[in-house]
């Protein structure tokens, strides 16, 4: 659980949601994109005019793993205020570092992270799965992908089977296990 301190400058209560967000993933306010895209956390809001709240905000499973991996996670955040709609600042989105103390939670079979969305099982180096999750992301496609990737820590190419859909498990190589959010 996460907190965010809200300001209402307006005369009449302030009542909205906001949305902590994968970088350019999609996220939109709403049940139905919970557990969807990116949204890593995120709260409906109601703040008296005039006053200042600190609104707690629940992180989702990705929010919390990102939040623990190593150096945090730069996120994106949409406010979104009924009868105004998107705000932050003047543009629709803004930034915010998202970051815990708490243990670190990884996917399931994962063991690292590598940063981000991206995480690796034992026998998997980050620059080796970084390079997985690219040969992924280029195939332009969703679902069963075979990928080959080059791992900078042996100088080999190998082959990788990948399925899922956000997140991606990808196995194969020497015993290598990646997985990330897409």
């Amino acid at each position: 659980m996460a907190s965010v301190q809200i300001t209402c400058n307006l005369t009449t209560q302030c009542v909205g949601v906001f949305l902590i967000c994968a970088v350019n993933a999609f996220c939109q306010p709403g049940p139905t994109y919970s557990s969807t895209g990116g949204r890593l956390a995120g709260s409906d809001f109601v703040v008296p005019a005039g006053a200042t709240r600190n609104v707690p905000i629940g992180l989702t499973d990705l929010g919390n793993q990102v939040a623990t991996g190593r150096g945090g996670y730069e996120a994106q955040v949409i406010v979104e205020m009924k009868d105004y709609g998107y705000l932050v600042g003047t543009s629709p989105t803004g930034y915010f570092a998202l970051n815990s103390n708490d243990q670190p939670e990884y996917p399931q079979d994962a063991t690292a992270s590598c940063g981000g969305l991206v995480f690796v099982g034992p026998d998997t180096t980050c620059p080796f799965a970084e390079n997985v999750a690219k040969a992924y992301t280029n195939a332009n496609d969703s679902g069963n992908v075979t990928v080959t990737a080059s791992s900078p820590a042996t100088g080999e190419t190998y082959t990788m089977q990948c399925s899922g859909r956000s997140p991606v498990s990808c196995t194969g190589g020497t015993n290598a296990f990646v997985v990330f959010y897409s």
